[in-house]
């Protein structure tokens, strides 16, 4: 992924990159000092309002109060002190921030500011923040999907695998209510059940002298 690196080049000596807060001198590449967070905001502010008296409350709000920050005069007067020192080193002089008394700064305009843009390679862990996010969430609600169907499959096979309750067993008083039936002839076989009912009911209506021979016994019903 390509991005845009910005760099200053102060005093055509003097390099400072923005993005990191580098600073280093055209003759010692390796030997780069890094400016704090702040620091580099505030250089960079001053850059590009250069020849501009800039107040106090205008810097307060640039450089702190629109990241969520807050700062006071005791804090600014310290950072301005700690540029200075840092320029002073490259061979600058503190006169590049004035000071404007009870009005604010003033950034030298003696000196030549030139801005180069440097197309570079954007590495995984210079991504956006949201977007690891939203791959962490679709990975989160993937796993929440697959547990989900694991459960249910569980769930399932055990509800298969369950035995009947003894509910469901068959009736214990059931087999003591049994009809013996011997020498049965075809004819019957072939009833269907609600035939062999009325059957029975009528050899029971029958004088005992008509009753069959066939019929040995039926045992009583004890429900």
């Amino acid at each position: 992924m390509q991005g845009i690196n910005m760099h200053f080049i102060i005093d055509k000596e003097i390099y400072f990159r923005p993005a990191d807060g580098a600073i280093w001198n055209i003759d010692a590449e390796n030997e780069k000092r890094y400016l704090t967070l702040a620091s580099s905001r505030l250089l960079a502010f001053f850059i590009e309002h250069r020849g501009e008296i800039i107040s106090r409350e205008v810097i307060f709000h640039a450089v702190w109060e629109r990241y969520g920050l807050h700062s006071s005069n005791n804090t600014l007067n310290q950072y301005i002190s700690l540029l200075r020192r840092t320029l002073a080193d490259f061979g600058l002089g503190a006169h590049v921030i004035k000071t404007i008394p009870k009005t604010g700064f003033l950034f030298s305009t003696e000196l030549t500011i030139t801005t180069v843009q440097q197309k570079h390679s954007v590495t995984n862990s210079e991504q956006p923040r949201t977007t690891r996010q939203r791959y962490k969430a679709l990975l989160l609600c993937f796993l929440y999907f697959l547990l989900l169907l694991v459960l249910i499959g569980l769930w399932k096979s055990r509800s298969v695998s369950t035995p009947l309750s003894d509910s469901w067993q068959p009736s214990q008083e059931a087999e003591k209510c049994n009809i013996a039936l011997s020498e049965v002839d075809d004819g019957s076989r072939l009833l269907a059940s609600s035939n062999k009912v009325k059957y029975m009911t009528l050899v029971d209506d029958l004088p005992v002298e008509h009753e069959p021979a066939r019929i040995k016994h039926a045992s009583p019903c004890t429900a």
